[in-house]
């Protein structure tokens, strides 16, 4: 090797070094971010409530809700259970109280296929109460929160067993989803807004699906 070649490889040196520092440097600080990514998801696991920590750790299982039975007092937070009542009898606080007075009422019967027991949004009316019944012999489900509740969760939300002759009346604000059955389809008759479903119908989407369970299977289980 002459002269010019020894010196020309120890001036090298120095840049080979400092790049094998930034190399493992840059590695190391990779390797730690990656360390405090995964330990601040796992906090967020473990903060979140039961039922949504085992739908992180499962994937998109759904959070599984028992239905209850319907009776007024269960009810109360969300609205009324109506059923029949004699004739001429006169009007009083177990009728429907209805506000309809921010539009054109609109009562019609609407028909909805079967979707199974499962959701993955909630719907609220903020003008209008919402008188909803089915036409037949069939129960049905609705699922429920409370109106003063911005962004629901599956600890928010309750399930009612709606059976045949009798209807429900939503409270302005009620996050509800639903009707929900299993079977081909129902009729349902339904009073609110000329416009609620244009003008007054907000959404929420939950991150995992809501799966309901049946009264015949919690009964069962």
């Amino acid at each position: 090797r002459t002269q010019n070649e020894t010196l020309n490889a120890l001036e090298r040196q120095p840049k080979i070094i400092e790049q094998t520092m930034f190399t493992q440097n840059s590695f190391c600080s990779s390797m730690m971010r990656a360390k405090t990514i995964r330990r601040s998801a796992a906090d967020h696991v473990h903060a979140a409530p039961r039922s949504l920590r085992i739908c992180v750790r499962a994937g998109l299982d759904p959070v599984r809700i028992p239905a209850q039975k319907l009776s007024r007092e269960a009810f109360a937070p969300f609205g009324q259970v109506c059923t029949w009542q004699e004739d001429m009898k006169p009007y009083d606080h177990d009728d429907a109280q209805l506000d309809l007075s921010q539009g054109t009422p609109r009562f019609y019967i609407m028909r909805i296929p079967g979707k199974g027991m499962k959701f993955n949004s909630i719907t609220h009316h903020k003008k209008v109460t919402q008188a909803l019944g089915a036409l037949g012999d069939q129960s049905w489900y609705m699922a429920l929160a409370p109106s003063d509740v911005d962004a629901p969760s599956a600890e928010d939300v309750s399930v009612f067993e709606i059976p045949p002759g009798t209807f429900i009346n939503m409270k302005k604000g009620t996050w509800h989803a639903g009707p929900l059955f299993v079977g081909d389809h129902i009729d349902f008759y339904n009073l609110e807004l000329s416009d609620t479903n244009i003008t007054d119908h907000m959404n929420f989407s939950f991150k995992v699906p809501i799966e309901i369970e049946s009264i015949i299977d919690h009964d069962h289980a």
